[in-house]
């Protein structure tokens, strides 16, 4: 009876171990293997109501799709998106850095040809046209692009966005501007610049007055009438007369002009042909 009885406590111990058997379930691939697939977007931009359907390619890695391509060869990476999971059909959506989102269906490998985003930017990173072909839009000169070139240490044939493009142009706009003012202020400098000035008298009374004034690289020494002083600065005069004129004096480019009564004394091709002619003039 013993016997038996430890016979029958063997057989449930053995029983016992069979059933703590624990089966290991193998890990499974990744449904969609690293690489570039093809796939169906649903493009919607809420800025300005658009809504299409696209045939773009994707970049997968992990399960999870990394970048978006697009077709001028622009793309939206992980600068402008965070990858999303794939489920096991393909599909994941996903929101831009411009609250734009792309719901993806991938229905096969890489696409041969693939469409553009035509919806204002694309947000791709890529430059689209070439420096000179911007400068053509506002009819850049050879001089300018030159000057620009070597200024910035950039090429006619680099590509820049169409943001950089507009950029451009008001800066060359800006250069214009900049241009035109120099070349007038350099322009009435040439008509008469003063180079010193005496006066005799109080400021309101002034017995005598002279000035040396270079004009398109020649100086002339001028006498001055009336009693208010003269100032430094911009003016023009005749010159090929001792008569007395009307000349007008402004002490820069912006300042209001002042008239007064002035005639040619002298003149010579250096200012210190004059000056001791000018220190003696009114003593």
């Amino acid at each position: 009876m013993k016997y038996l009885y430890f016979l029958f406590l063997l057989l449930m111990v053995s029983c016992g171990e069979h059933d703590t058997t624990v089966d290991v379930e193998e890990p499974q691939a990744p449904k969609f293997p690293d690489g570039t697939y093809c796939a169906n977007v649903d493009y919607y931009n809420p800025s300005t109501g658009t809504k299409r359907t696209y045939t773009l390619n994707v970049e997968v890695e992990s399960n999870e799709v990394t970048t978006i391509l697009f077709g001028n060869g622009g793309y939206l990476d992980n600068s402008h998106i965070s990858p999303e999971t794939l489920s096991n059909g393909g599909y994941c959506s996903i929101t831009d850095d411009k609250n734009r989102t792309f719901d993806i269906s991938i229905n096969g490998s890489a696409c041969s040809s693939i469409d553009n985003i035509d919806d204002g930017e694309s947000g791709s990173e890529e430059k689209k046209i070439t420096l000179l072909q911007c400068a053509s839009i506002i009819n850049m000169t050879e001089q300018e692009m030159l000057e620009y070139e070597k200024e910035f240490n950039e090429s006619r044939n680099d590509l820049i966005t169409d943001d950089w493009c507009k950029k451009f142009m008001e800066f060359i706009e800006q250069s214009r501007e900049h241009k035109r003012k120099k070349e007038e202020m350099e322009r009435q400098m040439n008509e008469g610049y003063i180079q010193t000035l005496k006066s005799l008298g109080d400021d309101d009374n002034i017995s005598c007055q002279s000035m040396i004034v270079k004009r398109y690289g020649q100086y002339y020494l001028l006498e001055v009438a009336g009693p208010r002083r003269a100032m430094m600065g911009l003016t023009s005069f005749t010159t090929g007369s001792s008569n007395w004129q009307n000349i007008y004096i402004k002490e820069s480019f912006d300042k209001t002009m002042y008239m007064y009564q002035a005639r040619v004394v002298d003149q010579a091709s250096s200012m210190s042909a004059l000056q001791n002619e000018m220190d003696n003039y009114c003593n």
